[in-house]
């Protein structure tokens, strides 16, 4: 997306310090984000995001929840105990239909709205294409991994 000019591309990135200053950085970085977030067309997160859950986005912005992990192996999302519900998430991928439930109640979304997607960074592992250019990538670096096929 990046190389692709059609975009304008903004990306917030903040790490919380749990000082007077820290707060203070915190609170400019949500006013920040909710100014982004409302003039954008797509907002892409990976985590829970407070500005999202707290402040109603206008209808034609639409938020698209990654998320970071592969699967629903923790709790996460409103599973767990928190200071704020998590909603206002149009949209969440998942990996397989077996996680749509999970998704949905995590992110407060209904089903139809988790898509699946499989995870695009681990799926080229199935592709034969990768898997041959990696053996030979790793038999070309470690000709002594050929006595071990």
């Amino acid at each position: 997306m990046q190389r692709n000019s059609e975009y304008d591309l903004k990306t917030v990135l903040f790490k919380f310090e749990p000082t007077l200053w820290g707060n203070i950085k915190y609170g400019f970085a949500c006013i920040r984000q909710l100014f982004l977030i409302q003039s954008s067309h797509l907002v892409i997160i990976d985590y829970n995001n407070f500005v999202v859950s707290r402040f109603p986005h206008k209808k034609q912005v639409k938020v698209l929840q990654l998320w970071h992990a592969t699967g629903a192996m923790k709790q996460f999302g409103n599973d767990v105990s928190r200071d704020y519900v998590i909603h206002n998430y149009d949209y969440v991928i998942a990996n397989s239909e077996f996680f749509k439930p999970i998704y949905a109640r995590a992110f407060n979304l209904p089903e139809e709205n988790v898509m699946v997607t499989g995870i695009p960074n681990n799926d080229k592992i199935f592709h034969s294409t990768f898997v041959e250019k990696t053996k030979n990538r790793l038999l070309k670096k470690y000709p002594i991994l050929k006595r071990r096929l």
